[in-house]
């Protein structure tokens, strides 16, 4: 994950994150397009790995 948090650096800069997480504070509203964004990079990144490993 650490790895997608930093292809999306600029997109993150206004939110805090750790090595791996993105912190979203409970009272402020989901980034929808944002997190739809890294799924969808993360679908596609795994998807192309040529080893059976899920993560």
């Amino acid at each position: 994950m650490a790895a997608t948090l930093e292809h999306f650096r600029t997109d993150l800069a206004a939110h805090q994150t750790t090595t791996h997480f993105l912190k979203i504070p409970y009272c402020q509203a989901v980034p929808e397009d944002l997190i739809r964004k890294i799924a969808e990079y993360r679908v596609r990144v795994v998807g192309e790995r040529s080893d059976d490993a899920f993560w």
